[in-house]
């Protein structure tokens, strides 16, 4: 390697381009840990009583030249600092921008740090100091190519939903420039003539240059800086994409047809300003990882069966694929394919069966179910009829339910649907072996509180007991009662009804409650004869029988109302099947445990419905 320190106008004045591989990860960076601090740099070295010429270091950043035939400019492969250097160009851009509007005798000076002059031969992007990664490159050059940036964001936007967080930085800084600039009692051109001074002199960046011996990837994996960590994802990509140029294969096609999603936005940006679908966080038990990184954690386990953690995953994914025989085109295509089927699990929008048990493991915070539900996805149908695919779903779905409300122990999950995934990949290349049967055969072999799929008595003692209504977890508690309802509606034949996400669960008999306005109940179960009578209560109030779903005004109005009035409203207002017994001649007219026992039995007939399990294996 070839270290040396340059100011940002020693880098970007001479001709040449710094390119971003298209296989290096989008822009990443943010107002609150990057933008502002690094304004905030500039501003101190620019207040400093020393001058602005004492020097900063920004970080470092790494690089390796390329060779370059014909008319082209000279170019270097940014290896790390991509985030860094595209930040700075688009600081200068606004730098540029707003000296055109308030000091033009400096716009040229920052302007000539952001374009090459263009020579005979010279492609149309070699003007650019500066070439992003394919999914940025649209907002880059809306940013270069026009005087007021902020302007082109909605017509992008209704293109093609194109990332924005350029033009947010652009946004940033221009507004930070301007207020420097313009603040009272300060004279406009000397605070730029400042802030050219701090680029020429008072910032400086490590420049590495690596050399023909160097290895690009573990210099990429170790470097640090301040820079967002790099996902594990992040080293992946990269690592496929150097395997694939030392094979010969050109990695624009592959990143185009096969990567390009992951990098694709959305309509809408989540919490953190994150608009790539793949980089969204998502929550799976206590901690929150981008969407790609579970992907490529689950794509791992259904190839690879076994003992794998999240935070080894780029080691333990690597020595997969080098041991898996496979070419990196294949492993390409192959996650492409599987992307989408992890798709339809983690983020399920339709009616099927699919659908609907991903919704209810979702719920339920069981996702070490997917490795098995995507390689059944990706069976072909000569092997695996969609009906049989179905019956695999709705079986995994019924040994979590039961499980879940018999008490059955969610730790051994992982190592339970390992076993099951290894067994059931042999059981696919026997022809005979009808795959929907094996399934349910394998989960019927469970015995103990580890690995058992309960019979319809375990199933019914847990469906009267187990605390549904958890304040953190109220997904579970909606998903069963929008289960149980959308079952007892299709049952019926009554009409269609949508069951929005702003449905809240009431409580039959109220939280707050006193024993004159809801008197205790003269009946027990048999394993609670020695609890007191409020006890007994507090037992039961959260549990299945005595819970249901009303609209938020409707929860209101009944609120901790006597059991009568309650049942007036309801009766009135609700169209839920849930709630029809309150229309009933022989509605209860008070409401205790026995009440809440009874409709708890009432409801379990429906659920051991949904959630059916064989009696006996089929061997």
């Amino acid at each position: 390697m070839q270290p040396s320190k340059q100011t940002i106008a020693q880098l970007f004045e001479p001709t040449k381009r710094y390119v971003i591989p298209l296989f290096q990860r989008a822009y990443v960076w943010n107002e609150e840990d990057h933008w502002e601090p690094l304004w905030s740099d500039i501003v101190r070295q620019s207040d400093r009583s020393g001058g602005p010429h004492s020097g900063h270091f920004l970080g470092a950043v790494v690089m390796q030249n390329v060779a370059v035939t014909g008319g082209g400019l000279p170019r270097a492969e940014m290896i790390d600092g991509q985030q860094r250097l595209t930040t700075l160009q688009v600081l200068l851009k606004a730098l540029t921008d707003v000296a055109a509007q308030l000091a033009p005798d400096w716009r040229d000076h920052f302007g000539r740090l952001t374009r090459n002059h263009l020579t005979p031969g010279c492609a149309d992007e070699d003007q650019y100091k500066l070439w992003p990664g394919t999914a940025d490159r649209r907002a880059f050059r809306a940013i270069q190519d026009n005087t007021d940036p902020v302007s082109a964001r909605n017509a992008l936007a209704e293109e093609d939903g194109s990332r924005l967080r350029l033009i947010d930085a652009y946004d940033y800084f221009s507004k930070e420039i301007r207020s420097y600039v313009t603040e009272e009692g300060q004279d406009v051109s000397g605070r730029f003539k400042t802030l050219h001074g701090v680029l020429f002199g008072g910032l400086q960046i490590i420049a590495i240059e690596l050399e023909s011996g160097d290895d690009p990837q573990m210099i990429f994996e170790t470097l640090n800086g301040r820079g967002e960590p790099l996902l594990p994802s992040d080293l992946i990509r990269n690592d496929l994409f150097l395997r694939a140029a030392a094979e010969g294969l050109a990695p624009e096609p592959i990143y185009e047809r096969h990567w390009a999603p992951f990098d694709a936005a959305s309509a809408e940006a989540d919490r953190y300003g994150e608009t790539r679908f793949w980089h969204m966080l998502e929550r799976q038990g206590r901690l929150e990882r981008p969407r790609i990184d579970l992907f490529v954690f689950h794509y791992l386990m259904m190839h690879d069966p076994g003992e794998h953690r999240i935070d080894r995953l780029y080691a333990d994914f690597s020595r997969w694929a080098k041991l898996s025989g496979r070419s990196v085109a294949d492993i390409f295509a192959d996650i492409a394919r599987y992307r989408d089927h992890y798709r339809r699990l983690m983020d399920p929008t339709g009616t099927d069966v699919v659908s609907t048990t991903a919704r209810r493991l979702k719920a339920l915070d069981t996702t070490t179910a997917y490795p098995i539900l995507m390689y059944v996805l990706g069976l072909d149908t000569d092997r695996l009829q969609s009906t049989d695919r179905d019956r695999i779903f709705r079986a995994l779905e019924s040994y979590v339910v039961r499980r879940y409300f018999a008490g059955g122990d969610s730790k051994t999950y992982n190592k339970t649907f390992i076993s099951l995934l290894a067994r059931l990949k042999t059981a696919a290349q026997e022809t005979p072996v009808n795959l929907a049967e094996f399934v349910e055969d394998e989960l019927l072999k469970g015995q103990g509180a580890t690995t058992i799929w309960p019979d319809d008595e375990a199933f019914q003692r847990g469906f009267r007991t187990t605390k549904l209504y958890v304040g953190s977890r109220l997904e579970r508690a909606r998903m069963i009662l929008t289960a149980l309802e959308e079952f007892i509606r299709a049952e019926s034949r009554a009409e269609p009804l949508s069951l929005t996400a702003n449905l809240t669960i009431e409580h039959l008999l109220p939280q707050t409650n006193t024993p004159e306005v809801y008197p205790y109940g003269t009946l027990r179960l048999a394993a609670y004869q020695d609890l007191a009578p409020e006890d007994y209560r507090w037992r039961l109030i959260h549990t299945i029988g005595n819970l249901t779903m009303l609209t938020p005004g409707l929860n209101t109005i009944a609120g901790n109302n006597p059991f009568p009035d309650k049942t007036a409203e309801i009766s009135a207002t609700s169209d839920l099947r849930l709630n029809a017994f309150t229309r009933l001649s022989d509605c209860p007219a008070r409401w205790s445990e026995d009440e809440i026992i009874a409709r708890s039995d009432n409801l379990f007939e429906t659920a051991r419905k949904i959630w059916s399990r064989p009696n006996t294996a089929t061997g």
